[in-house]
């Protein structure tokens, strides 16, 4: 099964616009902050990669080097600072969906189980939406801190990222 929308295949007039504004950034003209640089790469990973198992782990973890700046509470990290960012950002992700959602990233870079037998963590029929949130969500981001560098500076080192993010 394909994730994602496959319904449109080429780029509209706007996707050329706003691709212009992204090209910088594929040269070496621009340097993105690490953990924007890393996010979008964890991100690229998970595009790459069929299975949702897989695709889990590497979307939490660009999410994560985003906003991870203690070594302790990093579940809480997660779901307070990644709450916020989803809030900015326009997508509808709930903490509880954020803890349930670093509960099966753990579950899976563990090996405690894959992806269908993690379903007393999260129900089966919700692995999809939250995934397809979570992706949505870094995928956001990563663009946003590329297009509006204001944006982007709230990501380049731990104290801007407490002091945006809390």
């Amino acid at each position: 099964m394909f994730l994602g929308d496959n319904s449109r295949d080429w780029l509209s007039p706007e996707d050329g616009i706003e691709l212009r504004k992204l090209m910088p950034w594929v040269s070496s003209q621009k340097k993105m902050h690490g953990r924007v640089f890393r996010a979008y790469w964890n991100h690229e990973q998970a595009m790459r990669t069929y299975y949702l198992d897989t695709r889990w782990n590497l979307v939490v973890s660009g999410l994560e080097a985003l906003i991870t700046v203690e070594k302790s509470g990093v579940r809480k990290q997660f779901a307070n600072r990644v709450r916020k960012l989803a809030i900015d950002c326009g997508i509808d992700l709930s903490e509880a969906e954020l803890h349930d959602a670093y509960s099966v990233r753990s579950g899976l870079a563990h090996a405690q189980n894959f992806l269908y037998g993690l379903s007393t963590v999260l129900h089966q029929d919700k692995h999809r939406p939250v995934y397809d949130k979570l992706e949505s969500l870094l995928r956001a981001v990563v663009k946003k801190s590329l297009l509006d560098e204001g944006f982007g500076r709230h990501f380049a080192d731990d104290a801007a990222v407490k002091a945006k993010w809390g």
